[in-house]
């Protein structure tokens, strides 16, 4: 029989999903298994002023992200949210303000 303090990480690993025994695996030490990654396959350009990026790098670099890490969620989040519609948004200001035109007329 083969010792299992001798054998290497793939031979350990081919021999448990044979048998399933634990022997010669340290168990005392788990080594911690990183989350599996997306695959991430698009890849899209965009030009930032000098200003522009120092302000980006300073904030990723305040939340402990790296730049790209940081544009990318800031853009999926404002894209996963409401995005503000500033042609109605002005419009219903203008409303508004004529009908509080219109209310202080009465009042006066």
């Amino acid at each position: 029989m083969t010792d299992p303090n001798r054998l290497s990480e793939a031979e350990l690993a081919d021999r448990y999903d044979r048998t399933h025994d634990l022997a010669g695996f340290e168990l005392d030490q788990p080594v911690p298994l990183a989350p599996a990654r997306r695959r991430l396959d698009a890849t899209i350009s965009v030009r930032f002023s000098p200003e522009e990026i120092d302000l980006l790098r300073t904030e990723a670099e305040r939340v402990g992200m790296k730049v790209t890490t940081f544009i990318r969620t800031l853009a999926l989040q404002h894209a996963s949210g409401d995005v503000l519609d500033r042609a109605a948004l002005r419009q219903r200001l203008s409303r508004l303000t004529a009908e509080l035109g219109d209310l202080e007329r009465r009042l006066a």
